[in-house]
């Protein structure tokens, strides 16, 4: 079961400049982050092996990881992405310009609806049913997705599991 992650790259280019500021944190591994048996008691059954993606290009500007977990007994599947969204302002800024160049992408009528309590700053696109999370210098894209979930409960369990997720991060 493919779970989509949108737009995650947005802003990435190919310098290889040192670390600027504390707006680019040291890249993290999102699998690292939460074990395989916290996943399993947010979803309630054993998990596959995470499958992670990391690009690193040895700076702290530069960098992503996107971690996915799959239960074949409840056919669900959990992604998260993390990346430094690199600007200086507060999360919630921060969402606007990023909802600001997505619109540039998929049309003015783009919009994700706010979700209070996660993070600085977040927003639920119901489309793709992805929370999109600003928190300190990271952005955190969760998403959860199963043929079996009407759009509130895949939220419900996305931020659950965004929530573990980012009390564990590094501050």
């Amino acid at each position: 079961m493919p779970v989509c992650l949108t737009a995650l790259l947005t802003g990435c280019g190919d310098s290889n400049e040192p670390y600027i500021s504390s707006r680019h944190p040291a890249p993290v591994h999102a699998c690292e982050i939460l074990k395989a048996s916290e996943v399993e008691a947010i979803l309630g059954a054993p998990a596959n092996k995470p499958e992670e993606t990391h690009k690193d290009k040895g700076t702290s500007e530069h960098w992503m990881s996107m971690c996915i977990y799959y239960s074949e007994e409840k056919q669900i599947g959990m992604g998260i992405s993390i990346l430094p969204h690199g600007r200086d302002v507060t999360g919630e800024e921060a969402f606007v310009q990023h909802e600001n160049e997505l619109k540039g992408a998929f049309g003015d009528d783009y919009k994700q609806e706010n979700v209070a309590g996660v993070g600085d700053y977040a927003g639920w696109d119901t489309t793709t049913k992805q929370l999109t999370i600003f928190q300190g210098p990271y952005m955190v894209i969760a998403a959860v997705n199963s043929v079996n979930f009407e759009d509130a409960e895949a939220l419900d369990i996305t931020r659950k599991f965004s929530r573990q997720f980012l009390a564990k991060l590094p501050k």
